[in-house]
């Protein structure tokens, strides 16, 4: 019943949701920017061989993010892997990862032959863990060395990281303005019965 009553109001939904909403407009980061984004960045600081690396598997945004982000970097004439983890644990909407499933992403990682060079990891929350654990296991972290590159730009994350590695800012403010822009124009128009999804 509170589902139906919602679904009847003027809603914007933000970000990137963990389950796509069935009604209402949205305002999110543009995936498949984010990736296309990180591989031209990894590729002008002359990596070859790049690796999109995930522990939240099946979240529908990363996947579009690293199909952009192959893409992007086969189109280049670059070689590339994908290395991801099923998301070990959730506490309510959001995601929690393990020290076991860092740590099982990275011995993949540094298990292979050819060990891409240029790294995208999928948000900043995860660079905080994989960061760490690949330089544990012997990987060197820096410029011309393994360089890598995340999404968000949510700086409690990176402060802790050494190097800090770059980031694709997805803008977090200029989506909150442009969600209550859509809310107050739907406001106005309620009988437009399209759905109206922008990505910034």
């Amino acid at each position: 019943p509170v589902r139906d009553y919602l679904s009847k109001l003027p809603t914007v939904w933000l970000l990137r949701n963990r389950r796509r909403p069935d009604w209402g407009d949205q305002v999110m980061p543009d995936a498949y920017d984010i990736g296309e984004s990180a591989a031209k960045y990894l590729l002008n600081r002359g990596h070859k061989s790049l690796a999109f690396l995930n522990l939240d598997k099946g979240f529908w945004p990363f996947q579009v993010m690293a199909h952009s982000f192959e893409v992007t970097a086969l189109e280049a004439g670059a070689t590339y892997i994908k290395h991801e983890q099923v998301r070990s644990e959730t506490q309510g909407y959001w995601p929690t990862h393990t020290r076991e499933s860092v740590a099982s992403l990275v011995k993949k990682f540094v298990s292979e032959k050819h060990r891409p060079t240029g790294l995208m990891v999928a948000d900043d929350m995860q660079i905080a863990m994989i960061q760490p654990a690949l330089q544990e296991a012997g990987v060197e972290i820096g410029p011309g060395k393994t360089e890598l590159i995340s999404c968000n730009n949510e700086k409690p994350y990176l402060l802790i990281l050494n190097p800090r590695p770059a980031v694709v800012d997805i803008r977090v403010e200029a989506i909150g303005r442009r969600g209550v822009e859509q809310l107050l124009w739907r406001l106005e128009h309620p009988n437009v019965p399209e759905r109206l999804i922008t990505a910034i």
